[in-house]
């Protein structure tokens, strides 16, 4: 008994494994982000091009990605969808790397959706309890009001505001 407990003692230590590598984002000594490998991991080179990828390794000063290549494929229904078209390695340097996407604060989107999916409910809740069709002609013009807080919610894309720029305070650290 004595055996199996000290053999355990000594064998678990080599079957528990830490984290090889991490890469802390920080700035003003607080962690903002921390990739491992495996995450995935979006930034902007210095060159200004985006790049996306799982991230496979760190090494040095060298991140190395695995970046999906992905193309809309059309559907025999006419619609489209997103394959994968290829698997590619690439490798940068940190001195490469640019700027990270900000991450965007989307409180007032959460509640412009909700006020308008409130809407939404409370005119049909109305128009069942008064016994109106609810695609009269006198109810479907308010009904599609209640649309426009919902598109107001979504994102314009291409923000010129969509990356963070790396100050002096900004360090990578592995």
């Amino acid at each position: 008994m004595k055996f199996l407990y000290i053999a355990s003692l000594l064998l678990l230590p080599a079957l528990c494994q830490s984290q090889a590598t991490a890469l802390l984002l920080k700035k003003n000594n607080k962690t903002v982000q921390r990739y491992y490998p495996g995450r995935t991991i979006s930034f902007f080179t210095t060159d200004k091009m985006p790049v996306n990828g799982r991230l496979d390794s760190l090494v040095r000063d060298s991140l190395f990605l695995t970046y999906f290549q992905l193309v809309r494929v059309p559907t025999p229904w006419g619609t489209f969808r997103m394959d994968t078209a290829g698997r590619y390695p690439i490798a940068f340097s940190m001195a490469n790397v640019g700027a990270l996407p900000r991450k965007r604060n989307r409180w007032f989107e959460g509640v412009l959706m909700t006020g308008g999916l409130g809407y939404t409910a409370l005119n049909l809740v109305n128009t069942v309890r008064e016994k109106i069709h609810p695609l009269a002609k006198t109810i479907l013009p308010t009904s599609l009001v209640a649309l426009v807080p919902q598109q107001l919610a979504t994102p314009l894309p291409n923000s010129k505001k969509a990356a963070i720029r790396w100050a002096k305070t900004t360090v990578f650290r592995w």
